[in-house]
Protein backbone atom coordinates (compact mmCIF):
# COMPACT_ATOMS: atom_id res chain seq x y z
CA UNK A 1 0.00 0.00 0.00
CA UNK A 2 1.31 3.47 -0.84
CA UNK A 3 1.90 6.37 1.53
CA UNK A 4 -1.35 8.11 0.55
CA UNK A 5 -3.41 5.02 1.37
CA UNK A 6 -1.66 4.71 4.71
CA UNK A 7 -2.46 8.35 5.45
CA UNK A 8 -6.12 7.71 4.65
CA UNK A 9 -6.09 4.88 7.18
CA UNK A 10 -4.80 6.95 10.08
CA UNK A 11 -6.03 10.55 9.67
CA UNK A 12 -8.28 12.14 12.29
CA UNK A 13 -10.80 14.99 12.33
CA UNK A 14 -8.14 17.58 13.18
CA UNK A 15 -6.00 16.89 10.10
CA UNK A 16 -8.19 15.87 7.19
CA UNK A 17 -6.16 14.86 4.11
CA UNK A 18 -6.59 16.69 0.83
CA UNK A 19 -8.65 15.32 -2.02
CA UNK A 20 -5.39 14.60 -3.88
CA UNK A 21 -4.27 12.26 -1.10
CA UNK A 22 -7.69 10.63 -1.23
CA UNK A 23 -7.45 10.08 -5.00
CA UNK A 24 -4.04 8.49 -4.69
CA UNK A 25 -5.22 6.32 -1.83
CA UNK A 26 -8.37 5.22 -3.67
CA UNK A 27 -6.48 4.22 -6.80
CA UNK A 28 -4.09 2.18 -4.68
CA UNK A 29 -7.01 0.66 -2.78
CA UNK A 30 -8.62 -0.62 -5.97
CA UNK A 31 -5.38 -2.15 -7.17
CA UNK A 32 -5.77 -4.46 -4.18
CA UNK A 33 -9.58 -4.69 -4.01
CA UNK A 34 -11.07 -5.34 -7.44
CA UNK A 35 -14.64 -4.01 -7.56
CA UNK A 36 -17.36 -6.53 -8.43
CA UNK A 37 -19.14 -6.46 -11.75
CA UNK A 38 -22.20 -4.32 -12.08
CA UNK A 39 -25.39 -6.40 -12.16
CA UNK A 40 -26.91 -7.20 -15.57
CA UNK A 41 -29.67 -4.61 -15.73
CA UNK A 42 -32.45 -5.95 -17.94
CA UNK A 43 -34.80 -2.98 -17.79
CA UNK A 44 -35.89 -1.43 -21.06
CA UNK A 45 -36.48 2.01 -19.57
CA UNK A 46 -35.15 2.31 -16.03
CA UNK A 47 -35.40 5.26 -13.73
CA UNK A 48 -31.87 6.04 -12.53
CA UNK A 49 -31.82 8.21 -9.44
CA UNK A 50 -29.44 9.51 -6.79
CA UNK A 51 -28.38 12.61 -4.88
CA UNK A 52 -25.54 14.93 -5.86
CA UNK A 53 -22.65 13.18 -7.58
CA UNK A 54 -24.33 9.80 -7.13
CA UNK A 55 -26.94 10.98 -9.63
CA UNK A 56 -24.18 11.92 -12.08
CA UNK A 57 -22.53 8.52 -11.62
CA UNK A 58 -25.84 6.94 -12.65
CA UNK A 59 -25.94 9.13 -15.76
CA UNK A 60 -22.44 8.00 -16.75
CA UNK A 61 -23.20 4.31 -16.28
CA UNK A 62 -26.59 4.42 -18.02
CA UNK A 63 -25.66 7.06 -20.57
CA UNK A 64 -26.01 4.72 -23.56
CA UNK A 65 -29.45 3.40 -22.56
CA UNK A 66 -33.02 4.68 -22.72
CA UNK A 67 -32.87 5.49 -19.02
CA UNK A 68 -34.73 8.32 -17.34
CA UNK A 69 -32.69 10.33 -14.82
CA UNK A 70 -33.79 12.08 -11.65
CA UNK A 71 -32.64 13.19 -8.22
CA UNK A 72 -34.41 13.52 -4.88
CA UNK A 73 -35.96 16.83 -5.91
CA UNK A 74 -37.22 15.85 -9.36
CA UNK A 75 -38.12 12.16 -8.94
CA UNK A 76 -41.81 12.62 -8.15
CA UNK A 77 -42.32 14.97 -11.10
CA UNK A 78 -40.49 12.54 -13.37
CA UNK A 79 -42.68 9.66 -12.24
CA UNK A 80 -45.79 11.69 -13.00
CA UNK A 81 -44.54 12.80 -16.39
CA UNK A 82 -42.76 9.77 -17.85
CA UNK A 83 -44.43 6.53 -18.85
CA UNK A 84 -42.92 3.13 -19.59
CA UNK A 85 -40.55 2.99 -16.60
CA UNK A 86 -40.09 -0.72 -15.88
CA UNK A 87 -37.56 -0.58 -13.03
CA UNK A 88 -35.33 1.71 -11.02
CA UNK A 89 -31.71 1.89 -9.88
CA UNK A 90 -30.72 4.01 -6.89
CA UNK A 91 -27.11 5.12 -6.59
CA UNK A 92 -26.14 6.05 -3.03
CA UNK A 93 -22.76 5.69 -1.32
CA UNK A 94 -24.25 5.46 2.16
CA UNK A 95 -27.68 4.11 1.24
CA UNK A 96 -29.08 6.54 3.80
CA UNK A 97 -30.48 10.08 3.84
CA UNK A 98 -32.47 10.63 0.64
CA UNK A 99 -31.85 7.04 -0.54
CA UNK A 100 -34.36 5.89 2.09
CA UNK A 101 -36.98 8.30 0.76
CA UNK A 102 -36.31 7.11 -2.78
CA UNK A 103 -36.57 3.43 -1.86
CA UNK A 104 -39.82 4.06 -0.01
CA UNK A 105 -41.29 6.03 -2.90
CA UNK A 106 -40.38 3.45 -5.55
CA UNK A 107 -41.45 0.38 -3.60
CA UNK A 108 -44.78 2.03 -2.75
CA UNK A 109 -45.33 2.37 -6.48
CA UNK A 110 -44.38 -1.29 -7.03
CA UNK A 111 -41.39 -0.38 -9.19
CA UNK A 112 -38.71 -3.07 -9.13
CA UNK A 113 -35.74 -1.30 -7.56
CA UNK A 114 -32.04 -2.02 -7.19
CA UNK A 115 -29.53 -0.21 -5.00
CA UNK A 116 -25.87 0.43 -5.80
CA UNK A 117 -24.13 1.34 -2.54
CA UNK A 118 -20.92 0.99 -0.54
CA UNK A 119 -22.57 0.33 2.81
CA UNK A 120 -23.38 -3.18 4.00
CA UNK A 121 -25.80 -1.67 6.51
CA UNK A 122 -27.49 0.78 4.18
CA UNK A 123 -30.89 1.76 5.67
CA UNK A 124 -32.43 1.87 2.18
CA UNK A 125 -31.45 -1.78 1.67
CA UNK A 126 -33.93 -2.86 4.34
CA UNK A 127 -36.75 -1.84 2.02
CA UNK A 128 -35.51 -3.95 -0.89
CA UNK A 129 -34.97 -7.62 -1.72
CA UNK A 130 -31.49 -8.78 -0.70
CA UNK A 131 -30.58 -9.76 -4.27
CA UNK A 132 -31.42 -6.21 -5.38
CA UNK A 133 -28.72 -4.64 -3.18
CA UNK A 134 -25.20 -4.46 -4.64
CA UNK A 135 -22.42 -3.43 -2.27
CA UNK A 136 -19.10 -2.13 -3.60
CA UNK A 137 -15.92 -1.83 -1.50
CA UNK A 138 -14.73 1.53 -0.23
CA UNK A 139 -11.81 2.83 1.76
CA UNK A 140 -11.84 5.09 4.79
CA UNK A 141 -12.27 8.74 3.80
CA UNK A 142 -13.81 12.04 4.98
CA UNK A 143 -17.52 12.72 4.72
CA UNK A 144 -18.54 14.08 1.28
CA UNK A 145 -15.21 13.18 -0.38
CA UNK A 146 -16.92 10.13 -1.95
CA UNK A 147 -13.89 9.21 -4.02
CA UNK A 148 -13.53 5.46 -3.54
CA UNK A 149 -17.30 5.19 -3.14
CA UNK A 150 -17.99 6.31 -6.71
CA UNK A 151 -14.74 5.08 -8.23
CA UNK A 152 -15.61 1.41 -7.60
CA UNK A 153 -18.80 1.31 -9.72
CA UNK A 154 -17.17 3.60 -12.29
CA UNK A 155 -14.19 1.25 -12.74
CA UNK A 156 -16.60 -1.67 -12.99
CA UNK A 157 -18.38 0.18 -15.79
CA UNK A 158 -15.42 1.49 -17.79
CA UNK A 159 -13.02 -1.39 -17.05
CA UNK A 160 -10.15 1.08 -16.72
CA UNK A 161 -7.25 -0.23 -14.68
CA UNK A 162 -6.63 1.77 -11.48
CA UNK A 163 -2.86 1.50 -12.02
CA UNK A 164 -3.24 2.97 -15.51
CA UNK A 165 -5.37 5.81 -14.13
CA UNK A 166 -2.78 6.46 -11.41
CA UNK A 167 0.06 6.56 -13.95
CA UNK A 168 -1.86 9.03 -16.12
CA UNK A 169 -2.33 11.36 -13.15
CA UNK A 170 1.23 11.09 -11.82
CA UNK A 171 2.99 11.34 -15.20
CA UNK A 172 0.71 13.45 -17.40
CA UNK A 173 -1.34 15.66 -15.07
CA UNK A 174 0.42 16.60 -11.84
CA UNK A 175 3.85 17.48 -13.36
CA UNK A 176 2.19 20.34 -15.25
CA UNK A 177 1.39 22.04 -11.93
CA UNK A 178 4.90 22.02 -10.50
CA UNK A 179 5.95 25.56 -9.67
CA UNK A 180 2.53 27.04 -10.38
CA UNK A 181 1.37 29.18 -7.47
CA UNK A 182 -2.25 28.11 -7.20
CA UNK A 183 -2.74 30.22 -4.08
CA UNK A 184 -2.66 33.29 -6.34
CA UNK A 185 -5.99 32.28 -7.84
CA UNK A 186 -9.45 32.11 -6.29
CA UNK A 187 -11.25 31.20 -9.52
CA UNK A 188 -10.61 28.21 -11.79
CA UNK A 189 -11.91 27.37 -15.26
CA UNK A 190 -11.83 23.68 -16.17
CA UNK A 191 -12.01 22.90 -19.88
CA UNK A 192 -13.12 19.27 -20.28
CA UNK A 193 -13.52 17.05 -23.38
CA UNK A 194 -17.10 16.84 -24.62
CA UNK A 195 -17.05 13.03 -24.40
CA UNK A 196 -16.50 13.33 -20.63
CA UNK A 197 -18.74 16.33 -20.05
CA UNK A 198 -20.61 14.71 -17.15
CA UNK A 199 -17.58 15.26 -14.93
CA UNK A 200 -18.60 18.91 -15.08
CA UNK A 201 -21.23 18.59 -12.36
CA UNK A 202 -18.98 16.38 -10.25
CA UNK A 203 -16.19 18.97 -10.27
CA UNK A 204 -18.59 21.78 -9.38
CA UNK A 205 -20.06 19.73 -6.54
CA UNK A 206 -16.60 19.08 -5.17
CA UNK A 207 -15.84 22.81 -5.17
CA UNK A 208 -19.10 23.45 -3.30
CA UNK A 209 -18.19 20.86 -0.69
CA UNK A 210 -14.57 21.88 -0.15
CA UNK A 211 -14.68 25.65 -0.64
CA UNK A 212 -18.25 26.91 -0.44
CA UNK A 213 -18.09 30.39 -1.95
CA UNK A 214 -14.45 30.99 -0.92
CA UNK A 215 -12.99 29.55 -4.15
CA UNK A 216 -15.06 29.33 -7.32
CA UNK A 217 -15.02 27.08 -10.36
CA UNK A 218 -16.44 27.09 -13.87
CA UNK A 219 -16.43 23.94 -16.01
CA UNK A 220 -17.24 23.80 -19.72
CA UNK A 221 -16.42 21.92 -22.90
CA UNK A 222 -14.67 23.76 -25.79
CA UNK A 223 -17.95 24.17 -27.66
CA UNK A 224 -19.72 25.53 -24.58
CA UNK A 225 -16.82 27.91 -24.04
CA UNK A 226 -17.52 29.58 -27.39
CA UNK A 227 -20.83 30.90 -26.08
CA UNK A 228 -19.86 34.08 -24.23
CA UNK A 229 -18.11 32.40 -21.30
CA UNK A 230 -14.99 34.58 -21.62
CA UNK A 231 -16.50 38.03 -22.07
CA UNK A 232 -15.38 39.32 -18.66
CA UNK A 233 -11.71 38.65 -17.83
CA UNK A 234 -10.42 37.92 -14.34
CA UNK A 235 -6.73 38.07 -13.54
CA UNK A 236 -7.31 35.76 -10.59
CA UNK A 237 -8.88 32.99 -12.70
CA UNK A 238 -6.66 30.14 -13.91
CA UNK A 239 -7.60 27.92 -16.87
CA UNK A 240 -7.00 24.18 -16.63
CA UNK A 241 -7.32 22.49 -20.00
CA UNK A 242 -7.98 18.75 -20.14
CA UNK A 243 -8.63 18.78 -23.91
CA UNK A 244 -5.03 18.90 -25.11
CA UNK A 245 -4.94 22.60 -25.95
CA UNK A 246 -7.29 25.34 -27.15
CA UNK A 247 -6.67 28.56 -29.04
CA UNK A 248 -9.49 30.12 -27.03
CA UNK A 249 -7.39 30.46 -23.93
CA UNK A 250 -4.48 32.74 -23.05
CA UNK A 251 -1.38 30.46 -22.88
CA UNK A 252 0.17 32.40 -20.00
CA UNK A 253 -2.85 31.63 -17.83
CA UNK A 254 -3.52 28.08 -18.94
CA UNK A 255 -2.25 24.78 -17.60
CA UNK A 256 -2.71 22.21 -20.34
CA UNK A 257 -2.61 18.48 -19.66
CA UNK A 258 -2.96 15.39 -21.82
CA UNK A 259 -6.62 14.38 -22.32
CA UNK A 260 -7.90 11.43 -20.27
CA UNK A 261 -8.79 8.10 -21.86
CA UNK A 262 -11.89 7.10 -19.93
CA UNK A 263 -14.38 8.48 -17.44
CA UNK A 264 -12.49 7.16 -14.41
CA UNK A 265 -9.34 8.90 -15.61
CA UNK A 266 -11.27 12.11 -16.27
CA UNK A 267 -12.89 12.12 -12.85
CA UNK A 268 -9.85 11.14 -10.80
CA UNK A 269 -7.57 13.57 -12.65
CA UNK A 270 -10.07 16.38 -12.07
CA UNK A 271 -10.35 15.48 -8.40
CA UNK A 272 -6.54 15.37 -8.12
CA UNK A 273 -6.31 18.92 -9.46
CA UNK A 274 -9.05 20.07 -7.08
CA UNK A 275 -6.94 18.51 -4.33
CA UNK A 276 -3.91 20.55 -5.42
CA UNK A 277 -6.05 23.69 -5.26
CA UNK A 278 -7.26 22.63 -1.81
CA UNK A 279 -3.69 22.21 -0.59
CA UNK A 280 -2.81 25.71 -1.83
CA UNK A 281 -5.63 27.42 0.08
CA UNK A 282 -6.66 27.61 3.74
CA UNK A 283 -8.15 24.36 5.15
CA UNK A 284 -11.77 25.53 4.94
CA UNK A 285 -13.19 22.00 4.90
CA UNK A 286 -11.30 20.86 8.00
CA UNK A 287 -12.23 24.05 9.81
CA UNK A 288 -15.98 23.78 9.26
CA UNK A 289 -16.86 20.12 8.64
CA UNK A 290 -17.45 19.15 12.28
CA UNK A 291 -19.99 21.93 12.83
CA UNK A 292 -21.65 21.06 9.54
CA UNK A 293 -21.92 17.38 10.44
CA UNK A 294 -23.67 18.23 13.70
CA UNK A 295 -26.27 20.37 11.95
CA UNK A 296 -26.74 17.92 9.10
CA UNK A 297 -27.27 14.98 11.45
CA UNK A 298 -30.12 16.89 13.07
CA UNK A 299 -31.57 17.77 9.68
CA UNK A 300 -31.62 14.15 8.51
CA UNK A 301 -32.33 12.65 11.91
CA UNK A 302 -29.47 10.20 11.41
CA UNK A 303 -26.09 9.58 12.96
CA UNK A 304 -23.29 11.10 10.84
CA UNK A 305 -19.54 11.26 11.26
CA UNK A 306 -16.70 13.31 9.80
CA UNK A 307 -14.87 10.08 9.00
CA UNK A 308 -16.63 7.41 6.95
CA UNK A 309 -15.03 4.05 7.67
CA UNK A 310 -14.09 1.69 4.88
CA UNK A 311 -15.80 -1.57 3.98
CA UNK A 312 -14.40 -4.44 1.93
Amino acid sequence: MNEAYQQMQRFDEREVPSLLVCVRGALDFFQNHTPPRLPPFSYKRPLVVGSGNAAVLGQIIFGQSDAVFADESSVEAVLRRVSGIDGAVIFSASGSKHAVFLAELLTQRNIATQLITTSKNAPAARLLQSDSVHVFPKMREPYTYNTSTYLGPLLAHTQEGPAVVATYIEEHVLPNFVGRKLEQYDAFYFLVPARYMLVRDMILTKFDELFGSRVSARVFTPEQTKHAKLVVPNERELFIDFTGGSALLAPQKTIAVAPPEGYASALMASYAVVGLIQEAHPPYFTEYIQAYIQKSALEFGQSMNVIVEGEV
